[in-house]
């Protein structure tokens, strides 16, 4: 826990469905985990606990019906898959390369390629389905390949708990070319396993909603979830939250410049995956930050910086869309941006709408390439700071995803004065070409897991 005791939190926010500690032990120790036993798995987003042997057996148990979800998988390995399911129905890495990996009824396995290890068609069928699943757009490759966990220290350890229950766990497919694949119990004897290769994440998808994740706003609420907000970025100077930021790329963050005027050599951490400040989530993540770039736009505030090592994609820590062309925004937009409270330090969402330059000459400095929007709220209903960096995303509904058309310069805090009071941001649109070349460029200096 940074900031705080654990006895505090698990005092003041224990049981309320939100992780406040790295093991989620706040949420362990309620009378709805104790009755569903020890080694009990977790709703990720729900006050619920249920045996392992609910997790893929058909029917949703959890009320978001995530226990039913990341029943097939990529993963680098699987004991590291185990690892980061044991515990919770979401969380998972979402790697674009690795073995096909199955769950079902608290048992897991791989999917064995017999009988399609010679059928090039029936494998990418399987990991066309399997990446599209996953929220990949494409799939690149799938083969037969030996399992090389096979021998490995991990597959030792593996082989120990599945020692258990006998044999490795391996399933085959029924039919490959069928609209849903099904699989029935494999032995496997010549240890062939299918590997897939994904290729581009989809963007702006809040994959911990599940069904919700394409709704916009519906039934989203102000306070912020685990998961609502994958992209955003809290960024800590000597470790004191000081701006916001968003991702756009698993080792690059859009913010302002205006963060780091007169902190030449301050040091900087970006937090993601959380919603409270002064807590610490099972899936929150962070990186120093090794670099700033400014805008080449004149008049500009906008800036990206580089992460030291691009962030593990997850539910809760995925990147943003930048706008597709031809994308525009207007009074019928659906555009948030986000906020900290003051009294509790959680994320709210601020319900923005885009309105003309002139709303804005007379409270801050109109620019040529700004967006003017005006903050909606409830009466008397108003105890956040939007901080530098704070992005403005908006829906697009023909996509379904969510984009960032702005970026905050300024710390804006909300008051019952300035209730209304129009923000200025700084247009994302005049910089896509650049922030593309600024990422594409970076490829050359480390490799960028996705």
């Amino acid at each position: 826990m940074l900031g705080w005791s654990s006895t505090l939190a698990l005092s003041r926010r224990a049981c309320d469905a939100v992780p406040d500690c790295a093991d989620a032990a706040d949420e362990r120790s309620c009378s709805h985990c104790s009755s569903a036993g020890p080694g009990s798995l977790r709703c990720a987003l729900q006050p619920r606990c249920l045996p392992q042997h609910l997790r893929c057996d058909g029917t949703p148990d959890c009320a978001d019906g995530s226990d039913e979800t990341g029943c097939l998988w990529v993963t680098r390995s699987l004991s590291s898959w185990r690892r980061e399911t044991r515990e919770t129905t979401l969380g998972a890495v979402r790697h674009r390369a690795g073995y096909a990996v199955w769950s079902g009824r608290g048992r897991v396995g791989k999917i064995c390629a017999e009988p399609y290890e010679h059928d090039r068609k029936a494998l990418m069928n399987v990991a066309t389905s399997l990446c599209t699943a996953l929220t990949f757009k494409s799939a690149v490759s799938a083969e037969a390949v030996p399992d090389a966990e096979e021998g490995s220290d991990e597959i030792n350890e593996n082989r120990q708990m599945k020692s258990q229950k006998n044999e490795p766990e391996y399933v085959e497919i029924v039919d490959p070319a069928a609209a849903e694949i099904s699989f029935v119990k494999s032995d496997c004897p010549q240890r062939k396993v299918i590997k897939i290769i994904c290729d581009q994440l989809e963007c702006g998808i809040p994959s911990a909603r599940g069904a919700g994740a394409t709704l916009g706003v519906q039934h989203l609420p102000r306070s912020a979830r685990p998961g609502d907000w994958p992209w955003h970025a809290a960024l800590l100077r000597t470790h004191v939250h000081a701006c916001d930021a968003l991702l756009v790329h698993a080792a690059w963050l859009v913010t302002t410049a205006s963060c780091f005027q007169g902190q030449p050599k301050a040091e900087w951490i970006a937090r993601l995956g959380t919603v409270r400040i002064q807590s610490t989530s099972p899936w929150q993540q962070e990186r120093r930050i090794v670099g700033m770039v400014k805008s080449p736009v004149e008049g500009s505030m906008l800036a990206m910086v580089r992460l030291e090592e691009p962030v593990e994609i997850t539910d809760f820590v995925r990147p943003a869309c930048l706008p597709v062309d031809g994308f525009k925004t207007s009074e019928h937009s659906v555009c948030n941006t986000l906020g900290w409270t003051r009294n509790r330090d959680q994320l709210q969402r601020v319900h923005v709408v885009p309105t003309t330059m002139n709303t804005c000459e007379n409270v801050s400095i109109a620019t040529g390439n700004g967006i003017c929007a005006e903050p909606l709220y409830d009466q008397d209903d108003c105890d956040e700071e939007e901080y530098a960096g704070s992005a403005m995303m908006c829906f697009d509904e023909k996509s379904k995803h969510w984009s960032v058309i702005g970026v905050s310069s300024w710390r804006i805090a909300c008051s019952k004065i300035g209730l209304g009071r129009p923000r200025i941001y700084d247009a994302v649109t005049s910089h896509i070409d650049w922030i593309r070349r600024t990422i594409a460029n970076s490829q050359d200096d480390f490799h960028i897991r996705v």
